[in-house]
């Protein structure tokens, strides 16, 4: 089987690793939230955007699976949409944030399932292989 079959999507899920960590320090490198004791959905909103893509992408970094990746893909996706339903989009420094690092996640997580995928399937062929041939 060809070694780039199996690769497994390192840059990819670095490159998110380093996304989710700006976008989960947004409301404290700007300011714009968490000083005030209301809660601020929209700030709460991209910290937990950043851990989940932080975590998914270190968990599909340690052991490349397609369920991280695609989680990851969908929180970029939401990341994209959310200044339409959290209705943020009069302040241009969230709005921007969102839309291109949203754009970013899910276009690099879109890179590394096909990879995934294509690992998951080559390692069940590789188990089923193996049942055939000890029996």
């Amino acid at each position: 089987m060809k070694k780039d079959i199996v690769k497994d999507a390192q840059w990819e899920n670095v490159v998110n690793i380093v996304l989710g960590s700006w976008i989960f320090a947004i409301p404290w490198v700007f300011g714009f939230g968490f000083e005030r004791y209301e809660v601020n959905v929209v700030m709460w909103n991209f910290a937990m955007i950043g851990l989940v893509v932080i975590v998914s992408s270190v968990i599909a970094l340690r052991q490349l699976k397609p369920w991280p990746e695609w989680l990851t893909f969908y929180t970029g996706v939401w990341l994209f949409f959310s200044p339409l339903f959290l209705v943020y989009w009069a302040n241009s420094v969230l709005l921007w944030n969102s839309l291109l690092v949203g754009a970013l996640i899910s276009g690099v997580s879109a890179l590394a399932i096909p990879i995934a995928e294509r690992k998951k399937m080559y390692h069940r062929t590789f188990r089923r292989n193996l049942i055939l041939k000890d029996h």
